[in-house]
């Protein structure tokens, strides 16, 4: 009799995550069949949507096979909401179809939760004062960028990484408007407004009515 034994390998050794305050992200991890035959696995409660690991809050797929040699990638999702600044730490517990005591593994979580910088600000046309609505507004510091787009009142709010951002201002039919060197320090707003002007478009056809005398024309 030939025995086929699956072998889980897995990257990271631990899974880690920069999330900010009151939101959640995904982080992946990658398992593999080192072994011969064919590997199972499963996250234990996670096939119930409203289970949670303390901030693990949902692991996708949170069962499956993994043929011998191949690899799988699972996403699993870190929820801040809740927790302060700081770093924290929980076990996943991972059951496959090794030979024991392999077949349950603690898969180490670690989430860093963090409070973003935060730039606002409002967009008006620069000839009447008003309101610019659908205006998109983008961050970029040539690593990151972020993106928004203004409300019915010309107001945008948006959440960044501490940092130096270039902000860039666009609509169509306008100019588009950009702001140099913006810091934006963790934990503070910082305003950032903008004016925008009509996009000047060259008349491409003039219809002339001359009159009778040959000196005055409608135009």
């Amino acid at each position: 009799v030939e025995w086929f034994i699956p072998e889980l390998c897995y990257t990271p050794d631990t899974v880690y995550g920069e999330v900010w305050v009151d939101t959640e992200e995904s982080f992946e991890l990658t398992i593999e069949n080192c072994g011969e035959g064919v590997l199972l696995y499963e996250f234990p409660g996670f096939d119930d949507e409203d289970f949670s690991t303390d901030f693990v809050t949902d692991v996708s797929p949170w069962a499956g096979i993994v043929p011998e040699g191949e690899t799988r990638t699972i996403s699993i999702t870190f929820d801040a909401t809740g927790y302060t600044d700081g770093t924290y730490n929980t076990m996943l517990e991972l059951v496959t179809n090794e030979l024991e005591p392999d077949n349950e593994r603690m898969i180490e979580c670690e989430m860093f939760v963090y409070t973003p910088a935060t730039l606002y600000g409002n967009v008006t046309d620069c000839d009447d004062g008003s309101p610019l609505a659908n205006v998109t507004v983008a961050a970029g510091n040539g690593v990151d960028e972020f993106f928004t787009e203004t409300d019915a009142q010309g107001n945008y709010m948006m959440y960044v990484d501490e940092g130096t951002y270039e902000v860039l201002f666009v609509k169509l039919g306008y100019l588009n408007y950009k702001e140099d060197n913006v810091f934006a320090p963790a934990g503070q707003m910082t305003m950032v407004d903008a004016m925008l002007c009509e996009t000047p478009y060259p008349v491409q056809w003039v219809v002339l009515d001359p009159n009778e005398a040959d000196n005055a024309a409608l135009i």
